[in-house]
């Protein structure tokens, strides 16, 4: 398949919205309600929310626009992300012990 740079673009732009919105959530819990910087981080993060819808719709074009989406791809597909989502949840509920 040949390489979309317009999509690897809209990728990097997601990824730096998505990082911006997880920044911006310090600022609400520390700013005064109705100041300056509250409004501020408020705009920056539903400006992020955009990213995740986004990076789901990359995800699923790239996965349709296989050739072959066989069984055995789909299998090892669910495998990675099941695993890395049981990681993910006992390193977090480490964290908050």
């Amino acid at each position: 398949m040949k390489r979309e740079y317009q999509l690897d673009l809209l990728r990097n732009i997601c990824c730096l919205l998505v990082i911006v919105m997880h920044s911006t959530s310090y600022i609400f819990l520390t700013a005064p309600n109705n100041s300056l910087g509250w409004y501020s981080a408020m705009v920056m993060d539903y400006m992020g929310l955009i990213a995740v819808p986004i990076f789901y719709m990359l995800s699923g074009y790239f996965i349709l626009n296989k050739k072959t989406l066989s069984y055995s791809y789909i299998t090892i597909k669910t495998i990675h992300i099941f695993t890395s989502f049981i990681m993910w949840s006992f390193f977090l509920s480490y964290l908050e012990k």
